[in-house]
């Protein structure tokens, strides 16, 4: 049964918010990359995710960029009920900031992040 207490021993109970994650350098490797069928649910949640890990390393944080990489993982899983064209449509927004923030020093990780999406993007097409 619930019990009613006083707001200010409420907040002196409660935990503080945790320590934010450092960011680290993302590793890509080219068996991770290639060696996944993208049609496949957890090789779409790994490339999002290394796509995930480029954007937080290389850019500033935004909190749109969370929303973003959740619609294009949404619309891949649900492709066939939602379509091709409307996975196209919410991976292009992800493809725009990658080349937004792309520069000499990180060329090589967002070229692979481009890829990735790419792949998320065109694979299901061959189911």
């Amino acid at each position: 049964m619930g019990q009613v207490i006083a707001l200010d021993r409420w907040r002196e109970r409660r935990l503080p918010d945790p320590e934010p994650v450092e960011a680290r350098r993302p590793v890509f490797t080219a068996g991770d990359v290639w060696g996944r069928d993208y049609t496949d649910e957890e090789a779409i949640l790994f490339g999002m995710l290394k796509v995930r890990d480029a954007l937080r390393y290389y850019t500033p944080y935004d909190e749109g960029l969370d929303r973003l990489l959740l619609d294009a993982l949404e619309a891949a899983y649900r492709v066939d009920e939602l379509g091709q064209a409307h996975l196209g449509k919410t991976v292009a927004p992800l493809k725009e900031y990658i080349l937004d923030y792309m520069d000499e020093e990180n060329v090589k990780h967002m070229k692979t992040a481009l890829i990735l999406l790419d792949l998320i993007e065109k694979s299901p097409s061959y189911k």
